[in-house]
């Protein structure tokens, strides 16, 4: 699995524009309920809603490209709320959660995170049910957010196995058990690209792989880079610059 630069250079910016420009640079932290939507413009995309769920403090954005497609953007760790969900770090049974009747043995995932995904389930499902034959699903997002959208990218691969849902994230931990990974890899109409800074990201490598965590597919970004979503924003225009020359 290779780098694409452009697709690269288009998580990172979506996965930024669902941070106040503060709190992606680390300068402060809280919780906005905003996005940049500047920024989505400047992707071709346009913004359909903003969401906030309070209970788990998880936020998303949704829009739309010129032919349909959905991106679903979630937003990472910005407040003390998200990091209780981030220690929830037991590895809870997932059966593809926005399916409550189907019964799989799909392995175990990340407790916090799995909360988060189910507490957004009920406008996700109803907003993919309802898209043209063709149109394809994007989820993405850096950190927490990340590792949401793998989970949730999982559940709509299940659930809708004749849509095509693509998963490129940023700085994402891992987020479930061997099952899970191999579950995830057998869903033929789903794809995974997890891009991440290698060693200095050492959010990209938790929970340990002792506590039974695997990590879905990922690409290493090859940049020293940190776990900020301006330090892979650097990473993106420098690697889209050197490959456009």
């Amino acid at each position: 699995m290779t780098l694409d630069p452009y697709e690269f250079h288009t998580t990172v910016a979506l996965s930024a524009a669902a941070y106040p420009q503060a709190v992606r640079d680390g300068r402060a932290s809280g919780t906005a309920h905003a996005v940049d939507a500047a920024e989505i413009e400047c992707q071709g995309l346009e913004l359909i809603a903003n969401y906030h769920i309070p209970d788990t403090d998880t936020e998303f954005y949704i829009a739309v490209d010129r032919w349909g497609n959905r991106y679903i953007v979630i937003r990472g760790t910005t407040c003390l709320k998200d990091w209780k969900q981030n220690l929830r770090t037991s590895l809870v049974p997932w059966n593809a959660c926005v399916d409550p009747i189907q019964s799989i043995d799909a392995g175990r995932v990340h407790a916090g995170h799995y909360a988060a995904l189910r507490s957004i389930a009920h406008i996700i499902v109803p907003e993919v049910e309802k898209l043209p034959r063709g149109a394809i699903v994007k989820v993405a997002g850096h950190s927490l957010g990340g590792s949401v959208a793998n989970q949730l990218a999982v559940a709509l691969a299940a659930r809708f196995g004749r849509r095509q849902i693509i998963a490129p994230t940023i700085a994402a931990c891992r987020s479930g058990n061997a099952t899970f990974v191999e579950f995830a890899a057998s869903l033929p109409n789903l794809t995974i690209r997890r891009y991440y800074h290698r060693c200095i990201d050492t959010v990209a490598y938790i929970p340990p792989l002792l506590w039974g965590y695997r990590h879905l597919p990922g690409i290493n970004v090859p940049r020293w880079g940190g776990h900020l979503v301006s330090s892979y924003q650097e990473s993106a225009a420098q690697i889209l610059d050197a490959h456009l020359r």
